[in-house]
């Protein structure tokens, strides 16, 4: 084959070689170790993913490599096999627009501010939220909200019904709420109304208050003790909030 015959194999080849390399999608960066901080060129790349939430559809443009790094759900929606690994926008129409929009600030700023919070149920429907896609250091920062802004007399009666309907037996959520409960109030101040409450949580509480001991002392209380017993430590996103210093 003439010399000017292979440089234009070449030529094609290195062509067809650097288009591949640029159409080719990016993998999402892989969650690193404990202690160690991913690259800022890793969060922030040129990549944006396109998510469709609520029955509206309303569309927020979020950086992938961030999304990814924090939450495993859409680390796996997203550079797996999953149908929107392969066809583009993300559709979440059973989704709360609202709590997403939350999400993404705190994506950003890895905080949650006071004037976002004021509707009630907030931080539980963050915490839903955070279990369902899989971004533990989230549910571990609306953890430790909620402990420390509930008020006694207050311990998230409206959401029982909510929570217990959203999570799974044995959820850290469900775990905090009885115990709260458990801790705080009087079954006096059950709602004699058989319906506003499922009999699954009246039976943990019941179980739950079992276990008390005679004198109570508030600091003997578990989510007193050790709240890291309702955090997600399972992998390298389960940061603990209260190290990082990131509550309000």
């Amino acid at each position: 084959m003439p010399l000017s015959d292979k440089s234009t194999l070449s030529s094609v080849d290195a062509t067809t070689t650097l288009a591949e390399t640029q159409s080719a999608p990016k993998p999402a960066p892989k969650p690193v170790a404990k202690g160690e901080k991913p690259a800022f060129e890793d969060l922030y790349t040129n990549e944006i993913v396109t998510l469709l939430v609520g029955p509206e559809k309303k569309e927020f443009k979020i950086h992938k490599g961030l999304l990814c790094h924090e939450s495993s759900y859409f680390q796996a929606a997203l550079t797996g096999d999953w149908k929107e690994g392969l066809e583009g926008p993300v559709l979440l129409v059973e989704d709360s627009p609202a709590t997403y929009q939350l999400f993404f600030k705190w994506l950003y700023t890895s905080k949650l501010f006071e004037d976002d919070l004021k509707p009630a149920g907030c931080l539980i429907s963050l915490w839903v939220l955070a279990d369902k896609r899989g971004v533990p250091a989230l549910g571990n920062l609306c953890i430790d909200l909620l402990v420390a802004k509930c008020p006694d007399k207050a311990v998230m009666f409206d959401s029982v019904k909510y929570i217990y309907r959203n999570t799974v037996p044995g959820a850290a959520l469900r775990r905090l709420l009885v115990d709260l409960w458990a801790w705080r109030l009087k079954v006096s101040h059950l709602d004699p109304d058989p319906d506003h409450f499922p009999p699954a949580f009246l039976m943990d509480l019941l179980l739950a208050k079992d276990k008390l001991p005679k004198v109570l002392c508030r600091t003997d209380a578990p989510y007193t003790k050790n709240i890291c017993q309702y955090h997600d430590h399972t992998d390298e996103r389960g940061r603990c909030s209260k190290k990082l210093g990131n509550t309000l």
